[in-house]
């Protein structure tokens, strides 16, 4: 093989492994929403009918944040900051684009579904490019030893969030602890508890060694049917009147990004 040859072919497989990498742009996007109007734009996802009705709704993230401290300049924003914590523009969760696998006793929210909402002057960037590039997806085992006896329909777990087809956020992020994320359902699914507790196994433990800092309420403000006002009022105090949805594109382009992972049998990013 001469050196034009090897040239055409190296340069064939990095145009399409690049392909391969920015094909979820074509497919997903980001969409500006307003929060009242969550009953034209909420649970329009393929994975509802999987759901228990304690799972059905798009939540309310109250207390999500990064790991980034914040700088003394920004604490008195509630946008930018939650305590000493920076916010996450990952605020909001759609769960009509995750599927129930009764069986398994796994909530899956994959990387081939725009389940992201979010809010504040990042979120498009997040939702609308990190988020499918990073092919996110969050796992909740309800068969965790944790919740066994929990009832069958409850929206609760263990929770991981993994990236590039199932590698641990902790690993990507260079972190050398471990970690175990809980969220536990009061009732009905309208209001879930979530509980971190850092540097530790992925084993049960007790809830009042959680990290205070980390603990907050995962709040559904739209179940199919019936609004809670008092959520979004809550939600609006934060984040204002709109926040960003994802949303899949429907287009010739994204039909051939969607051809292009069928055929490189890349189904982390295949639509649901």
């Amino acid at each position: 093989m001469g050196i034009a040859s090897c040239c055409k072919y190296f340069c064939g497989i990095t145009a399409l492994l690049v392909a391969l990498f920015l094909s979820p742009l074509a497919m997903f996007g980001a969409e500006e929403v307003l929060i009242d109007d969550v009953a034209s734009w909420g649970l329009k996802g393929p994975g509802l009918s999987t759901l228990t009705p304690n799972m059905r709704g798009v939540y309310y993230l109250s207390g999500n944040q990064t790991p980034k401290l914040c700088a003394d300049e920004d604490k008195k924003d509630v946008q930018k900051c939650r305590g000493m914590w920076e916010r996450s523009p990952a605020m909001g969760l759609d769960m009509s684009y995750c599927f129930y696998d009764a069986k398994k006793k796994k909530i899956t929210c994959p990387a081939s579904a725009p389940w992201f909402i979010g809010g504040g002057p990042k979120a498009k960037l997040f939702v609308g490019t990190l988020a499918p590039l990073g092919r996110f997806e969050y796992v909740i085992n309800k068969g965790d030893p944790e919740f066994e006896g929990r009832p069958a329909d409850s929206f609760d777990g263990a929770m991981k969030l993994f990236a590039f087809g199932g590698i641990p956020m902790t690993a990507l992020a260079g972190r050398d602890y471990s970690y175990r994320i809980t969220m536990k359902d009061s009732g009905d699914g309208s209001k879930v508890m979530r509980y971190t507790w850092w540097n530790t196994t992925n084993t049960p433990h007790p809830i009042s060694e959680a990290d205070d800092e980390w603990t907050y309420e995962i709040k559904r403000f739209y179940d199919g049917k019936n609004v809670d006002k008092g959520v979004i009022n809550e939600m609006k105090k934060v984040w204002g009147d709109s926040i960003v949805h994802g949303v899949p594109k429907m287009s010739v382009a994204s039909a051939l990004a969607g051809l292009l992972n069928l055929f490189s049998l890349d189904y982390r990013i295949m639509p649901a």
